[in-house]
């Protein structure tokens, strides 16, 4: 049964111009996750490397010398369209969610793609507890075309 439905649009070039005019924004709004995907100078080296499953894997070697392996849908470099979609996919979580979600920070909401590229929400904190107490599954749809970004969140029980 659905239990909330949100959407949001984002103008693409407000978002950017307020990214661009207050830099800590981006750690207020974006989770780590989606902050180490979206920062392509981190100062690493990447390589594609096929491993025969699900989906490629980056490769990566840090500046302290590691190499770490992880998830393409991971690692992929950002633009800052799909960072509005993604910001846009937040705000529509909290319209689904009705609003009655407190104590909770955008970082606690994080948008990431799964092996196939579909977009879904990992939660964390208060949003994730509220989520699973009432044990919802959330479905995210997102969209960016010159000159906005949109997101369309459904909320849902499983009885």
């Amino acid at each position: 049964m659905i239990a909330g439905i949100g959407l949001d649009t984002v103008n693409l070039d407000r978002f950017a111009e307020h990214l661009q005019r207050t830099p800590k924004l981006r750690e207020r709004l974006f989770s780590p996750l989606e902050l180490r995907g979206a920062d392509e100078s981190r100062g690493t080296d990447k390589l594609r490397v096929a491993d025969g499953q699900d989906g490629d894997r980056d490769q990566e070697t840090t500046d302290a010398g590691t190499v770490e392996q992880h998830p393409k849908h991971m690692t992929r470099a950002l633009r800052p369209e799909q960072l509005a979609a993604r910001f846009a996919a937040k705000e529509a979580l909290i319209k689904a969610l009705g609003g009655g979600v407190r104590g909770f920070r955008f970082a606690d909401i994080s948008v990431v793609n799964d092996a196939h590229g579909a977009p879904r929400f990992e939660l964390t904190g208060a949003i994730a507890s509220h989520v699973q107490s009432r044990g919802l599954h959330l479905h995210v749809s997102l969209t960016h075309d010159a000159p906005v970004a949109q997101a369309f969140v459904v909320a849902e029980t499983l009885d």
